[in-house]
């Protein structure tokens, strides 16, 4: 789908705005840091209680421009999801390439599933259903002209606000077009994270999901064939864990890893099933404190 900045003037935003907000682009305000360049705090004087954050593309890159403007192009269509980050609008002005987001304060998930005790097995369900969602939401074609294929999801490219929200970020890799024209095969160089992206594809490029340790995607594949899963999985993680929503949940996981695509789950599906197991644990830790009360 052939996209120019022009489409989205709507979007733009003055670099002056923009250097006034991050005190021209001062290192104190720096958040994060990524392969096309820095992320910055935003300092607005608003009555609006919504906080902002710029990222600021290198000037040089051979892919910087597609990546800023399929970013700018896949976010102005996908706006409306919570769970997909939020874009306020851009800026392309004396050499510089910046997209301006919503600030989400507590970071990537990475950080809290880098440590099995950060985040509690509720949580991790709750997250896992709104990413489900996104992802389901994302490919659903119904009524769009548009599809859209993420290629780059992952622990990083997922951010979290105060209220433990995820929301899925990371588009400048996406491949947009026609509906028309979704089945067609793309010839081009796997983007991706190992134990994240589809086998197939992961067999010839990526990094790995877990560097020190090797894969997890065939070490968990692996347990759960074996029925074995306590022995990957972290004891106070573990003890929070109901055993019926433990199997739904790592039924539907090991459905993703299937090595051939017909016999993975839809989004929808998916969805379904990971709803079902955070049902399941809900409905038994509410079990538990009614018989501790008793």
């Amino acid at each position: 789908m052939a996209s120019s900045i022009k489409e989205f003037a709507q979007s733009k935003l003055p670099l002056s705005f923009i250097l006034e907000a991050t005190n021209n682009f001062s290192n104190k305000n720096i958040i994060g840091k990524g392969e096309f360049g820095n992320v910055y705090k935003m300092q607005i004087d608003t009555d609006v209680d919504t906080k902002c954050s710029a990222r600021r593309f290198n000037r040089k890159g051979r892919l910087r421009d597609d990546a800023f403007l399929t970013e700018i192009s896949v976010l102005s269509r996908l706006q409306g999801n919570i769970n997909v980050v939020c874009m306020f609008g851009f800026c392309e002005e004396e050499g510089e390439k910046i997209i301006v987001y919503e600030h989400y304060k507590k970071g990537s998930l990475e950080y809290y599933i880098s440590k099995p005790t950060r985040l509690k097995w509720p949580e991790r369900l709750r997250i896992a259903n709104n990413l489900a969602s996104a992802i389901a939401w994302i490919h659903d074609t119904r009524g769009r002209s548009y599809y859209v294929i993420h290629r780059n999801i992952n622990s990083y490219t997922i951010l979290l606000n105060d209220s433990w929200t995820p929301a899925l970020s990371g588009f400048e890799y996406c491949i947009e077009g026609p509906v028309s024209r979704s089945n067609q095969v793309f010839r081009c160089k796997a983007i991706g994270t190992k134990g994240y992206m589809d086998p197939a594809i992961e067999k010839n490029d990526g990094r790995k999901a877990n560097p020190e340790n090797g894969l997890l995607a065939p070490l968990a594949k692996l347990n759960f064939e074996k029925g074995t899963l306590q022995n990957i999985i972290h004891p106070k993680l573990l003890n929070q864990m109901g055993p019926r929503s433990l199997k739904l949940f790592s039924e539907a996981a090991y459905s993703c890893l299937e090595d051939d695509p017909e016999r993975r789950p839809d989004p929808l599906n998916l969805l379904n099933q990971l709803k079902l197991a955070e049902t399941v644990n809900e409905l038994q830790s509410l079990v538990n404190s009614l018989v501790i009360l008793d």
